[in-house]
């Protein structure tokens, strides 16, 4: 695919959205201020790259913000804005920026990825849709690198279902399924000949398709009317091509995270 086409997708979107009313995007559906912020911070325990098994601890820092009018800032999903298109769908365009990988991450305790080169972030075009139905959110997200130089495309696909909510916890259930270009694998999965010719790893070519899958719960604790706390557990699985990838140590692995958030 060529590499204008993430913008095209987002252009597209925006001009079919400018033409919807937008709406209030409170927890309750009721204006009650302009702005919502939440803050926080925590630690996460998880590969230091994909499909690695050396463990190590990373700070999380937490930050989102939200306009009744439905723009938004969010560290993890980037900057944008969600549109109400019913009670039960919304519809969103952002700006994200991507992961990154530096060649010093271990892949195991005594591998590194010396001579892979380092992956640097870039500002991707984002297209998501969200659709609540009870318990049940399903949402899409659509990601595209905008770095000539760099291009690669992903589709996020996800299920999450809320088994517990009360004034004193809300558990949830969470599914994802995420999928990539030929330009995207290969750039976090592949090893090329000249990869090859300066690492221990063979030369490897990934295609289009599915890379991850993922199963987890996420744990909210109200501690107060401001504060609460935030746990998260997942398992990991490679899928597709990444499976049989030299760069790949632990075809499933598990995660956690634990955060402490303070809203206004």
């Amino acid at each position: 695919m060529r590499d204008s086409l993430p913008l095209a997708v987002c252009a597209l979107g925006a001009l079919f959205l400018a033409n919807v009313p937008a709406a209030a995007m409170t927890h309750d559906g009721k204006p009650s201020s302009d702005w919502r912020v939440t803050a926080g911070a925590g630690v996460s325990w998880k590969p230091e790259v994909m499909g690695g098994s050396f463990y190590r601890a990373r700070p999380v820092p937490n930050l989102d913000v939200e306009h009744r009018d439905g723009w938004f800032l969010n560290l993890q999903d980037g900057a944008g804005k969600k549109w109400q298109l019913s009670p039960d769908l919304v519809l969103s365009t952002f700006f994200a920026v991507s992961d990154a990988r530096e060649e010093s991450a271990k892949i195991d305790r005594d591998t590194t990825l010396s001579g892979m080169g380092d992956i640097d972030r870039v500002v991707q075009a984002g297209l998501a849709m969200t659709y609540q139905l009870g318990n049940w959110q399903w949402q899409a997200r659509y990601l595209g690198n905008l770095k000539h130089g760099q291009p690669g495309q992903q589709l996020k696909l996800g299920a999450d279902y809320t088994i517990l909510k009360s004034p004193s916890a809300a558990l949830t259930l969470n599914s994802a399924l995420t999928a990539g270009d030929s330009h995207y694998s290969q750039r976090w999965f592949g090893v090329s000949d000249e990869q090859a010719a300066k690492t221990p790893f063979a030369a490897y070519r990934t295609g289009a398709g599915w890379t991850q899958g993922s199963l987890g719960a996420t744990l909210l604790l109200p501690i107060d009317r401001h504060w609460q706390a935030v746990g998260r557990v997942s398992y990991v699985r490679q899928l597709g091509h990444t499976e049989d990838s030299p760069l790949i140590r632990n075809h499933g692995y598990g995660t956690a995270t634990a955060l402490a958030q303070y809203a206004w």
